[in-house]
């Protein structure tokens, strides 16, 4: 066959492995071992998909994808690896959380891809690579080359994001003169003007939203499943199955759905073969035989073993008791012997029924790799016959209803109590306090008036704001002293804050020093793309105020009707009216813009608080509000999960269901 695709030569072909080492020791991707996917994992959710699976998964079927197209797999394949580096805590919710509070404190938008490629700068995982490759330190000239190279990768990070729409997906992509100016751009668009679904540089990287689409499909399907979310699939999903694995191509929606379960049929047989295979000695039959009259038992009252609900399941096992009581009734028993060989046969029953329960479980995922099979061969031999990266029409349209059902059916009723009523309120505060904390420190000071950071701004107009309040320099090494870690000083030397509140709050903010103060020229990046983010925050909070609108429901409600009434009142005695502020309202916003930007020392460490606080787990952000006292034991603890739809999600829902074009809510994956 003649070559279709032309791969993208990269150096690092040769050093893979090195990134890999350092991808899998970098803290992002240890955090992501515990970051949940569609919903935070409760006590016993450890069999839910987490974060860092994801990855792997969706990094796994990229590079299968990039082999049989005859593209470079490294590359696509270490992209995929880091992807999600940048997803904050409370899955879906926790981009639009982090969004609220960076656009109403006018700082810039969080999206988790543009987040990702922060995160990957700021553990230096290059470096980290590259200083692994043996005798690097006299080769100078390839570190350069490498170091470049890697901004390709980034490409893929920030450009992956799958919730894109069918005309998202067709776009295409910006030239740049350098990968590096595509990355920083779309970076600063991302942030300071909430444009965030890019198209990837390199064919490579197209492959990304497709791999990670295709990966979080079915896994999200089967976590669905095990929650209980779903117990059985609706005739919506049967459809789509059968128009998947039908080979003809004019069946009716009812003539799909009785293939679809034709389908599931023969699957269950088959694992039934395989399961009563281990009970075909004469000895089991007579456990064959009991089996078979629980599940008709069960049935005269109503019940599927396919499709138990936790109410079901606990009749099923009453049923079960039942008849093992009647079974032991009126077998004769001649001696101790007769009974533990009586136990032990009823023991293997209640085991067989359970095994036979299960079956479903193993239903949902042979159907579930099918579907995602089915996917990756379209797109192969489609790409391969079209010259295109691209799903034939028919695999296209299945693929986004699929995206569709998973929205409808099972995500949307992932969110705990808590993701609404607790953590966005304790995330706002914890803010607060490490924004604080890094102003009294002087760390934004120290960074404002280092030439090592100020060399990477080269707007005029952005150095120009680049100033802070003049302090006396004990106030900041007093403070500084106060939230020195531990460790780092002589026990003679250590503040012991006696209430363990304090305590935990002090200890956060020298958590938060520690990491803005190894920020060189990531800081630089985060200052210019605040200051460019401000007119676009400014003009949508003015027009949300003037409106007297809440941008989403979700979330943070008080917040942003408080803002919505400070900024209402300001422009009252400035105007005299709404309706006169309405006429001025241009003149109003170039006036606020200035006046916040006059705050950067203030924007610019709120801003370093996000990306701290949003690069926590789940676990470890909940145990921090629940010290500090913003959260409560028993909000977790007592929390319900699915009591209230995802406004989030439902956002994404309406976009997929009306077939629009248009942006939905903000990206959830």
């Amino acid at each position: 066959m003649a070559e279709i695709f032309k791969p993208t030569k990269l150096l690092w072909d040769d050093y893979i492995e090195y990134l890999i080492m350092a991808i899998n020791n970098s803290k992002f991707n240890k955090r992501a071992e515990i970051k949940p996917m569609s919903t935070p994992k409760g006590p016993e959710d450890s069999h839910l998909t987490s974060r860092a699976l994801h990855q792997r998964l969706a990094a796994e079927i990229a590079k299968g994808i990039a082999e049989e197209l005859g593209l470079n797999a490294n590359y696509i394949y270490i992209g995929m690896l880091m992807h999600d580096a940048g997803h904050p805590f409370s899955a879906h919710e926790g981009e639009v959380i982090f969004n609220i509070i960076g656009r109403l404190y006018n700082t810039g938008y969080f999206h988790h891809n543009a987040k990702g490629v922060e995160v990957i700068l700021s553990e230096d995982i290059c470096n980290k690579a590259i200083d692994r490759i043996p005798d690097i330190e006299s080769n100078p000239e390839l570190r350069k080359k490498l170091e470049d190279e890697f901004y390709c990768f980034l490409d893929v990070v920030i450009s992956h994001d799958g919730e894109a729409t069918k005309k998202d997906m067709k776009k295409q992509a910006t030239k740049y003169s350098s990968m590096k100016e595509a990355v920083l751009t779309k970076l600063r668009l991302s942030n300071s003007f909430n444009d965030y679904k890019f198209i990837a540089q390199d064919i490579e990287g197209g492959l990304g939203k497709f791999a990670d689409v295709l990966a979080y499909l079915p896994t999200d399907i089967q976590d669905g499943f095990r929650l209980g979310i779903i117990n059985t699939f609706d005739d919506e999903y049967l459809e789509v199955f059968g128009a998947m694995f039908s080979e003809k191509e004019d069946l009716t929606s009812e003539e799909k759905i009785n293939y679809a379960k034709s389908i599931l049929r023969e699957i269950k047989r088959e694992k039934l073969r395989e399961l009563k295979s281990d009970m075909k000695t004469p000895e089991n039959q007579r456990i064959l035989k009991y089996v078979d009259e629980i599940i008709k038992e069960a049935q005269n009252q109503g019940l599927s073993i396919d499709t138990l609900t936790d109410e079901e399941y606990d009749k099923l096992g009453e049923i079960i008791e039942l008849k093992i009581k009647a079974i032991e009734e009126e077998t004769e028993l001649h001696n101790d012997e007769d009974k533990q060989m009586l136990s032990s046969d009823m023991d293997k029953l209640r085991e067989f029924l359970d095994d036979m329960i299960n079956i479903s479980t193993d239903v949902v995922e042979d159907i579930t790799s099918r579907m995602q099979r089915y996917f990756i061969n379209d797109i192969i031999e489609n790409s391969q016959r079209t010259g295109k990266i691209e799903f034939s029409k028919k695999a296209e349209d299945l693929f986004y209803d699929l995206k569709r059902l998973n929205y409808k059916h099972i995500v949307q009723y992932t969110k705990w109590d808590y993701q609404s009523y607790g953590q966005p309120e304790a995330a706002k505060e914890l803010i607060d306090i490490c924004k604080d904390g890094l102003i009294k420190s002087g760390l934004i000071r120290d960074k404002f008036y280092d030439s090592s950071v100020k060399k990477y701004i080269t707007d005029q107009d952005a150095l120009r704001y680049m100033k802070t309040e003049i302090r006396e320099e004990s106030e900041y090494q007093t403070y500084k002293q106060k939230i020195k870690t531990p460790r780092r000083l002589k026990r003679s030397q250590r503040f012991i804050e006696p209430n363990p509140t304090k305590r935990h709050k002090l200890e956060l903010i020298s958590s938060v020093y520690d990491y803005a103060r190894k920020q060189g020229e990531n800081f630089a990046i985060k200052y210019l793309n605040v200051f460019n983010a401000i007119p676009q925050t400014v003009k949508e909070n003015v027009e949300c105020a003037l409106e007297d609108r809440i941008n989403s429901n979700d979330f943070l409600y008080d917040f942003q009707s408080d803002t919505n009434n400070q900024l209402r009142k300001k422009m009252i005695e400035k105007y005299g009216s709404i309706e006169e502020a309405r006429k001025k309202k241009q003149e109003f916003i170039e006036e606020l813009i200035r006046e916040e930007r006059e705050k950067m020392e203030e924007k610019v460490a709120i801003q370093l608080s996000i990306d701290y606080i949003s690069g926590m787990t789940d676990r470890s952000f909940n145990d921090l509000a629940i010290k500090t006292g913003f959260m409560t034991l028993e909000q977790v603890r007592e929390a319900e999960r699915g009591q209230k739809p995802s406004e989030t999600v439902l956002g994404n829902l309406q976009e997929l269901t009306q077939g629009s074009d248009q942006d939905g809510q903000d990206s959830p994956r």
